[in-house]
């Protein structure tokens, strides 16, 4: 097997970048309203870095397959797994609760066919991600409509997260957190003020 190099393809790097740009002029237009120079500043500021991560995220992400391992690069660096331990494949359209569908690609392994990577694939083209597939040559269990993490859940367990899984639950809880510490750190600051 020669090597296989899967890059984000040009027309959805192209997309994702004017998107942003468009995004971010609209939020800088409501900020000057808003906040005058100071606020167009700072939005500027934050937009730039922004724009700069994004650039450079798409423009490092790929996948490789090699004849020995997969090694997945993204922003902050890469992660390599023996192609042996990639016992089967898990093709699937997430729904969130909120904001756009994600294609997602998981790769198990193991007894417990544990999850070792899960891609987003948004910005890589479907006849890429087929040739990955075909070149893996294991087990592909491809759903072909979108499904939440619940959904996902019920017909192949263990693929995600428990926040994904029940999403308002999860926020909830989290919140819940978020209020009770709150209030054990004014119970506590108000406990040693009046001492």
């Amino acid at each position: 097997m020669t090597e296989l190099v899967l890059r984000p393809s040009k027309r959805r790097r192209r997309t994702v970048m004017v998107t942003a740009v468009i995004v971010y002029s609209v939020f800088a237009l409501v900020t000057v309203a808003l906040g005058g120079v100071v606020g167009l500043l700072i939005v500027l500021s934050l937009c730039a870095v922004g724009l700069a991560l994004g650039y450079v995220y798409l423009r490092r992400s790929r996948i490789v397959l090699t004849p020995a391992e997969i090694a997945v690069t993204g922003l902050l660096g890469t992660r390599r797994q023996p192609l042996a331990d990639v016992t089967s494949i898990v093709r699937a359209t997430l729904v969130p609760p909120r904001g756009p569908v994600v294609p997602t690609l998981f790769l198990l392994g193991g007894p417990a066919q544990d999850v070792l990577f899960r891609f987003n694939v948004t910005h890589y083209e479907d006849y890429d991600l087929d040739e990955l597939i075909e070149r893996l040559g294991r087990p592909t269990i491809v759903h072909d409509r979108p499904m939440t993490g619940a959904q996902l859940d019920r017909e192949t367990p263990g693929l995600v997260r428990l926040s994904e899984r029940r999403p308002y639950s999860f926020s909830f809880a989290v919140g819940c957190g978020f209020v009770a510490a709150v209030i054990v750190i004014a119970v506590v600051i108000s406990a040693l003020l009046s001492v």
